[in-house]
């Protein structure tokens, strides 16, 4: 198990994106496998600086990047740091160690920290409804005796929030507009159920500590937060200073990107020798060259799993702000956060038992920055323990076995007997010979082959290629799991939930009247060309049409009412409403914060 937890989760989207999109291949994502740590291993810092000079620099050709810049810490030191590639192609101007970069969700773990200083200074309780703190929340909801979250549920990724609105790509945004717009959103499940990773969750967060300290929360976490880290050069707001050393963002085709306007959940720009404070402070269990920001209960309930009783997490664990990647006793544990912008990738990690930790930020993005990390980790744990820490890994796999149980014909027809949804493919199986069957969108098809453990072997072919070349080493297995009827695919990268039985609901002619054409309203209008709204026996989809992308992003909806459908599946997608409503005779889709009216027939 050497990848780090959120290799399941990129795999998850890879498998949704590809059946969504029908291209060719696996995403970049998906092909991110370090190499064994090459022996001997190295014994000083010397070595270890030897070996990652010479290895990014052949990474880096290997998936593509224009720069990276790295920093290991030890303790309270940086024992090596070092840039390479261009931060600017044009001019090829080259990256230094004074080169700023987009560190995009890595911004989150310092929400956490500045929630948990007001909750050591008694002013925020985790466990209290934000509504004491922001009064005029409010959201609907399709559940059952459900509460406002929590702040522990919106650190952890728990709370129900929608994953992303339209309006964190507003260049005005501020996230005091939140409560407003969230009052016509949906919860897209109970709060405390799974662990959903939401941008929007995150900046809620951060808005209770405006509230709380009455000042803005770019200000406060400068002044409050980076400050005494030792980052005083960062900045959650592009500064003048920063723009003038800011690398330029590149996305995977190799263009230019748009940079990332305020948003608290993922704009602070930093390099990556000011990123490390950050490791050192993790390695100090809050204190960082003398300067304490927590308390060591403080930073040890931020770095403790909060959904370790989820089941349907499957073994990913997070924490307040962080992800938890659980090693061997030798090993100890990983705390981990990456972040990816529209030119950025970044990833930080820190090794909790042997208080060594790595920055890689790339302006790119690309899978080298996580191979790096993998790497530079792995060695500078291995300095100080003489360990192979991707072996360490390897040999801890913290997802729970599927269940043991006997694919007997009437099982097989059970599963059979309903429908099953990543958020972006229906999926319908049919017995046929004791094997599963689904006809996919296309020529794809899916196989489920039944094996004497309980599991199926994955057959079938998508875009043009066996399943099995796709997802090597993969399983799937039917389980239940805290109330969710789902099917898990296991595989040398983790496992995550692909798909998840659901209703398709009541296809009413309300519903059959609506299929048609639907174009953006307002500033929808600068990123979607539009949607197309289809009603079939089997259900309904919606295909979203990007500017300048000839294939659509496809989401299956489950139908509650004549009014509102949510996406199918489980993940970040899943559970996000569609309101339907009617406006001066013309029929409106309203989702994400965007609205779509009905085109001319």
């Amino acid at each position: 198990m050497r990848r780090i937890a959120t290799i399941a989760l990129n795999m998850a989207l890879a498998l949704a994106l590809s059946l969504a999109l029908g291209c060719a291949g696996q995403t970049a994502e998906t092909q991110t496998d370090a190499p064994a740590l090459a022996q001997p291993l190295p014994t000083d810092y010397a070595q270890l600086g030897e070996r990652l000079s010479e290895a990014i620099p052949a990474r880096m050709e290997e998936h593509g990047a224009s720069s990276i810049s790295v920093a290991v810490v030890h303790g309270q030191e940086i024992v090596y740091a070092e840039t390479f590639g261009l931060a600017r192609r044009e001019g090829e101007l080259a990256a230094s160690p004074e080169t700023v970069y987009e560190i995009g969700s890595i911004s989150k773990p310092f929400i956490g920290l500045a929630v948990m200083q007001l909750v050591e200074a008694g002013a925020l309780d985790l466990d209290a409804p934000i509504d004491q703190y922001l009064p005029e929340f409010e959201i609907q909801s399709r559940f059952e005796d459900t509460s406002a979250p929590t702040l522990r549920q919106l650190l952890s990724h728990r709370a129900g929030i929608p994953s992303d609105l339209a309006v964190l790509e507003d260049p005005n945004y501020t996230p005091a507009v939140l409560p407003e717009l969230l009052r016509d959103e949906w919860l897209t499940q109970p709060p405390g159920h799974a662990a959903v990773y939401s941008n929007v969750g995150a900046d809620l967060a951060a808005l209770v500590v405006e509230r709380t300290v009455e000042r803005d929360y770019g200000e406060h976490l400068e002044a409050e937060v980076l400050a005494p880290l030792g980052m005083g050069g960062a900045s959650i707001r592009l500064t003048d200073a920063q723009r003038a050393a800011l690398a330029t963002g590149y996305d995977a085709g190799g263009s230019a990107a748009t940079p990332i306007t305020y948003k608290p959940c993922g704009s602070i720009r930093a390099t990556a020798t000011q990123l490390a404070q950050l490791v050192k402070w993790v390695n100090g269990r809050g204190e960082v060259e003398g300067t304490r920001l927590l308390a060591e209960a403080s930073v040890d309930e931020m770095l403790r799993a909060q959904n370790a009783d989820a089941a349907i997490d499957l073994g990913t664990q997070i924490g307040l702000g962080w992800f938890i990647r659980p090693g061997s006793e030798a090993s100890g544990d990983i705390v981990h956060h990456n972040g990816a912008t529209g030119g950025f990738f970044s990833d930080l990690r820190v090794s909790l038992d042997h208080r060594v930790g790595v920055v890689v930020l790339g302006n790119q993005r690309s899978p080298a920055v996580v191979t790096i990390a993998d790497e530079a980790l792995a060695l500078a744990v291995a300095v100080e323990a003489d360990l192979d820490l991707l072996a360490e890994l390897d040999a801890v796999d913290p997802v729970p076995p599927p269940p043991s149980v006997e694919l007997t014909p009437e099982r097989l027809d059970a599963i059979a007997a309903h429908d099953y949804s990543d958020g972006t493919t229906h999926l319908h199986f049919e017995r046929r010979r004791g094997q599963l069957h689904a006809k996919l969108r296309g020529r794809q098809s899916l196989r489920l082959i039944p094996r004497d453990d309980g599991t199926f072997d994955l057959q079938g072919r998508l875009f043009g290629m066996p399943v099995g070349q796709l997802f090597p080493g993969h399983r799937v297995s039917h389980e239940v799991l805290d109330g969710d009827e789902v099917l898990v695919a296991r595989g040398p990268h983790g496992a995550w939930v692909f798909a998840r039985r659901y209703e398709p609901g009541p296809i009413t002619e309300v519903w059959r009247g609506r299929a048609g054409t639907y174009l953006p309203v307002g500033p929808a209008a600068e990123q979607i060309e539009r949607v197309e709204l289809h009603v079939e026996d089997a259900g309904v989809r919606v295909d979203a049409y990007a500017k300048g992308q000839k294939h659509p992003l496809p989401f299956v909806l489950e139908v509650h009412s004549d009014a509102l459908a949510t996406v199918a599946g489980h993940g970040r997608r899943s559970g996000g409403a569609v309101v339907v409503e009617s406006r001066e005779g013309k029929t409106v889709l309203r989702a994400q914060g965007m609205e779509f009216i009905e085109a001319p027939r």
